[in-house]
C-alpha cells in the first residue's frame, strides 16, 4: 500500500509539471530498468514444522530489460526479460534453525536461496497522455524459471522449477528529450516459485518511432 501511495503522488506531481502536449508516437522502443523485487513470503512459507528460529529476506535487487511496439495513442505490445534476484551474493531468501522434527529439514542450520528470472509478454494501455507524461496499465504473462538452493546439515541441494503465470501492473514515462524517456514501473507477478513477487523499477527507454 505504501508503494502505491508513493506512485500515485509521483504521478500527480509529474502531471502538474509535464508541460505542453505533444503528438502521439508510433513505432518500436526498448529500455532497461533497475529496482527492487519484494517476495511476498513469510516464515510460514518455509516452515515444515521443525523451525526453532528463522528469518526471511523479502527484498532483492532486480533488473528488467524490455522492448515493444507502440501501435497508436492507446495501445502497445511489449516483451522483456526480468531477473528478480540480480544480486546472488546477498543473504539467502530464508535462513533458520531446525530441530529435525519435520519432514523436510534435518536438525541444524538451514537456508534456502530462490533466484527466479523470466521472459514476459504484455499488452499496455495508455490511460493518460498529456504533455511530456504518459501513464499506462499493463497485463500479460510471465514464463519463469527459478533456481532453488537449499543448504542444511546434510549438504546442498540444487533444484529448478518453472511455470507460466499472470502479471499485471502500472507505470509512467516522462519525456526527457525527443527520443529518450524516464520510465517507472510497478508490477505484480503471480505465483513465481510458489509466491507472488512485487517489482518496482526505474530506468530509461528509447523510442525509434514516427510521429
Amino acid at each position: 500500500m505504501t508503494r502505491c501511495r508513493r506512485l500515485a503522488t509521483a504521478l500527480f506531481v509529474l502531471t502538474v509539471f509535464a508541460g505542453p502536449a505533444i503528438a502521439q508516437q508510433r513505432g518500436p522502443y526498448f529500455g532497461v530498468g533497475v529496482g527492487d523485487a519484494d517476495f511476498q513470503v513469510d516464515l510460514a512459507s518455509f516452515d515444515d514444522g521443525s523451525l526453532a528460529a528463522g528469518d526471511v529476506d523479502r527484498a532483492e535487487s532486480a533488473l528488467r530489460v524490455f522492448g515493444g511496439y507502440r501501435m497508436g495513442p492507446a495501445w502497445a505490445i511489449e516483451g522483456g526479460w526480468i531477473d528478480f534476484n540480480a544480486d546472488p551474493d546477498d543473504r539467502p531468501t530464508f535462513s533458520g534453525v531446525s530441530d529435525g522434527s519435520g519432514p523436510e529439514f534435518p536438525a541444524g542450520a538451514v537456508s534456502r536461496e530462490i533466484e527466479p528470472q523470466g521472459v514476459y509478454a504484455a499488452l499496455l494501455f495508455y490511460a493518460y497522455s498529456g504533455g511530456r507524461l504518459t501513464v499506462f496499465l499493463e497485463g500479460g504473462y510471465l514464463a519463469w524459471r527459478a533456481d532453488v538452493t537449499t543448504i542444511d546439515a546434510v549438504g546442498q541441494v540444487d533444484e529448478q522449477t518453472d511455470g507460466t503465470d499472470l502479471m499485471y501492473g502500472a507505470g509512467a514515462r516522462l519525456r526527457l528529450v525527443k527520443w529518450l524517456w524516464l520510465r517507472g514501473d510497478w508490477g505484480r507477478f503471480k505465483q513465481v516459485a510458489g509466491d507472488d513477487i512485487e517489482l518496482t523499477t526505474l530506468g530509461l527507454s528509447i523510442e525509434l518511432g514516427r510521429r
